[in-house]
């Protein structure tokens, strides 16, 4: 009886439009890897998976007092190095540069 009432709404109702779209244009993520090193590709499966959550923001938290994981250029700024939690826990200019990219293919903002 109760699917006799509801097949005329439905019917009334049909063709149906959806409309998906976020509610925010910012939907974000935040990975710290000043106080957590992540490796590179581990990253990189983190922006792969973004996209498929509708995640277009990455809040990359790369440097803090904790920790200052970014390998330096230039010779005079080593001692930055050593704020790493680790000597082979460091991003070099060229992983951040490759982050950046990875990103953007992907259409994901950092």
């Amino acid at each position: 009886r109760a699917a006799e009432n509801y097949s005329p709404v439905v019917l009334m109702s049909a063709p149906l439009t959806i409309t998906d779209r976020p509610r925010f244009k910012h939907r974000g993520l935040l990975i710290d890897t000043s106080r957590h090193f992540l490796p590179v590709a581990f990253i990189q499966r983190v922006l792969d998976a973004m996209p498929a959550s509708k995640l277009n923001v990455l809040h990359w938290h790369l440097v803090d007092a904790p920790s200052f994981p970014l390998s330096p250029r230039s010779e005079g700024a080593r001692l930055l190095a050593r704020g790493a939690f680790a000597p082979g826990l460091t991003y070099s200019p060229g992983d951040v540069r490759g982050v950046l990219a990875y990103a953007a293919a992907r259409a994901v903002r950092v």
